[in-house]
């Protein structure tokens, strides 16, 4: 499917909605692409925080790589992450399960329930 051209007639005509749409943008802009654009910026500079004063370039880099803090804190953050996944295996489980679009007929009418999915009992189940 080829893209559609709008022509610049009609983004004149509704320029209220790209009005509407600009405060929005300047604020993820602000908030969001500006702070990590100077991080990076930030991160080539041995900075105290206040004012640039010397440029390290990637020296920042390996020694981040190389420090025993760095990789216990990414252990540990790597650690949660996982375990934020397998914490959420049963939960999405119980949803899947529980769902009236994943269920076969036969559940259906073993928990008194219709084809069309009315009449609930599915409390049933767990008690």
């Amino acid at each position: 499917m080829t893209p559609r051209k709008i022509p610049w007639r009609q983004v004149v005509y509704h320029w209220e909605i790209y009005l509407l749409v600009l405060p929005t943008l300047i604020l993820i802009g602000l908030f969001q692409y500006y702070p990590a654009a100077s991080g990076i910026y930030h991160s080539f500079f041995r900075w105290n925080g206040a004012d640039v004063s010397e440029w390290v370039g990637l020296k920042n880099y390996t020694d981040l790589l190389n420090s025993r803090e760095f990789w216990s804190s990414f252990n540990v953050a790597f650690t949660l992450g996982i375990w934020n996944v397998i914490k959420m295996v049963p939960a999405v489980a119980v949803a899947v399960w529980t769902s009236p679009v994943f269920l076969p007929a036969h559940v259906y009418r073993a928990n008194g329930r219709s084809e069309s999915g009315h009449g609930t009992r599915l409390a049933d189940i767990f008690l």
